[in-house]
């Protein structure tokens, strides 16, 4: 009788002490009701303002800010950095290595296209969804890269291509094979033309060039495409969405001069590039 009798008293001063807890927790702070905040960039004056400009000050026909960078890896037989304001991707290049297979006329391009857990706004878990992803990320970098190769060069031969999305705002497509092509070129690899890419969305009735990750969440349709400026030929072209026809060709008409003017950036740098490279060899 007296165990039970203990036991009710241990009951009764917790249950006191929680009753305690919570009167004070309730006089001491004060909850109340508040509307909750809008998700940022999800309206239209958001995405673009009444003076035509975007949230970065942008017009919707320009390009953001771009930086490359060749020869990062040393382990590799040429790498490229290509950065685009809050995209940043990373490429190196292996080869070409001796196919140990039965004899092809030209090489084997292999691309593995590859997102750190990092890259975006959300951390990105390793599952079956996300590796079929960058198995179909891969396959498109591959199909608008090598064509511009001479594979022929190089018989019963792989050629390597890895490439690695360090951080992902937007155009992280085509940046991938911006610093693909620079990464070949880096590795002296024979090529026809180097290949630029860009992208662009639908926002309403405007067309945004090269946007970013919340321009592309928030629009209805998106347009990417590689070129071979110099050939003037495509590589590769990507629609999503709902476009209409002349919505479409205003978007390709966008990229196809975007794809010129980063080209040219691309040349200017390996050409820079090359320059030291022979001051440092005269010195």
């Amino acid at each position: 009788v007296s165990t039970q009798s203990t036991g009710y008293f241990f009951f009764f001063v917790l249950t006191s002490m929680n009753t305690s807890k919570e009167s004070r927790y309730r006089q001491t702070f004060k909850t109340e009701t508040v509307v909750p905040l809008s998700t940022p960039g999800t309206t239209k004056k958001e995405i673009i303002s009444q003076t035509g400009k975007r949230r970065d000050t942008r017009k919707p026909t320009d390009l953001r800010r771009i930086y490359f960078k060749t020869g990062i890896v040393t382990q590799a037989s040429g790498s490229a950095y290509v950065e685009n304001s809050g995209t940043k991707v990373i490429c190196s290049v292996y080869g070409p290595r001796q196919l140990l297979q039965e004899f092809t006329e030209e090489a084997q391009i292999d691309v593995d296209f590859k997102f750190c857990v990092f890259a975006g706004r959300a951390r990105r878990t390793p599952n079956y969804r996300n590796d079929l992803e960058e198995k179909h990320l891969s396959q498109i970098v591959k199909h608008a890269i090598e064509v511009a190769i001479v594979r022929e060069k190089f018989p019963k031969s792989v050629i390597e291509i890895d490439i690695l999305v360090l951080e992902e705002n937007g155009a992280a497509m085509s940046c991938a094979i911006q610093a693909s092509s620079l990464a070949l070129a880096d590795a002296s690899i024979p090529m026809y033309d180097l290949v630029s890419s860009a992208s662009a969305a639908l926002y309403g009735d405007t067309v945004l060039l090269d946007p970013d990750e919340l321009e592309i969440a928030s629009s209805v349709g998106t347009t990417m495409l590689a070129t071979m400026p110099n050939l003037d030929s495509v590589t590769q072209v990507m629609s999503s969405g709902e476009m209409d026809i002349e919505k479409t060709i205003e978007s390709l008409d966008l990229c196809t001069d975007a794809c010129k003017r980063i080209y040219e950036v691309m040349i200017l740098h390996l050409k820079s590039v090359a320059k030291e490279k022979m001051q440092a060899k005269n010195v």
